[in-house]
């Protein structure tokens, strides 16, 4: 025993757990390990991205009856009619566009002149604009739930009270501008 003391004096703590050992080791190991993550980009993509985005897009369904209009709301939940995923809530009131065509007419002094009369059996276009956070990936863009949002892209949606099938005429990356 007295053999291990006189080690210890001449070689220091040997054998001994010392705390501050650890702590600095560990600091110095953390410290490498930031280092390769901030500075190799196979890392960076791992640890420091979220690839998820805020996106608003919109959907255009063509003819729609009047009726049905007023049932597609302001933060309604929009779900894929064919699969049930998750496609986020309406965002803006839905806008209405109707049909339209011009009439020939004469004018109370006989001259020729054009009327716009609506044509109400062809019902309205409905442009719904959703908001959603999506994934981005740069083989498939923009997918919300597994489902894949693009511009011209087939949507068949399901609100509350509506389901119709509409073509997305636009993604925008919220705080990006136009996609």
């Amino acid at each position: 025993m007295e053999e291990n003391k006189v080690k210890a004096k001449k070689y220091g703590s040997v054998g001994r757990f010392n705390v501050l050992d650890f702590i600095i080791i560990t600091t110095v190991v953390l410290l490498v390990a930031v280092c390769i993550v901030l500075t190799v980009p196979k890392f960076q993509k791992m640890f420091l991205s979220d690839d998820t985005v805020q996106i608003t897009y919109t959907v255009v369904f063509e003819n729609v009856d009047e009726s049905v209009y007023d049932l597609i709301t302001l933060d309604q939940a929009v779900v894929d009619a064919v699969n049930g995923s998750s496609l986020g809530i309406v965002a803006l009131t839905p806008e209405t566009v109707s049909h339209y065509e011009f009439v020939l007419d004469q004018s109370s002094e006989g001259d020729p002149i054009a009327k716009k009369v609506a044509i109400d059996s062809l019902g309205q276009n409905v442009t719904v604009t959703i908001r959603a956070t999506a994934r981005y990936n740069e083989g498939t863009g923009y997918t919300v739930d597994g489902c894949r949002i693009a511009t011209g892209a087939e949507m068949h949606l399901r609100f509350p009270n509506f389901v119709g099938t509409g073509y997305c005429n636009g993604v925008s990356v919220i705080g990006l501008g136009e996609e």
